[in-house]
């Protein structure tokens, strides 16, 4: 239930800004409205702070790890766990495909602008 949330809210951010980046401030906006101030501990700084170091605010960001699998998003979410590239091993333990966390290059038909 935690990830599918979580992997929903990241999507919800994909959507609501079509640039790379996401300033500090709307993401902690976006972060305050879906009520994760507090979910599972974790503040809003907190889930700000994993977003600048995992990014640097790049929802677009997409880092190819040495094992093969990639990470995907202003989370940097991983594709050998979490979600499926179709590019590298993957449990995909969240259902879903890597193609909704980050506009990466790497899929056919798409920019990556």
């Amino acid at each position: 239930m935690t990830r599918v949330l979580f992997l929903s809210l990241f999507s919800c951010l994909v959507v609501i800004h079509q640039a790379s980046l996401i300033s500090r401030c709307d993401l902690a906006k976006v972060l305050h409205q879906e009520d994760l101030d507090g979910f599972e501990g974790y503040s809003l700084s907190d889930w700000v702070c994993l977003a600048f170091v995992e990014s640097n605010f790049n929802i677009s960001k997409v880092t190819e790890n040495a094992d093969g699998s990639f990470d995907y998003g202003i989370f940097q979410i991983n594709s050998h766990y979490w979600c499926n590239d179709y590019l590298s091993h993957s449990e995909n333990t969240c259902h879903v495909e890597c193609r909704g966390l980050a506009r990466a290059p790497r899929w056919g038909g798409e920019s990556d602008d």
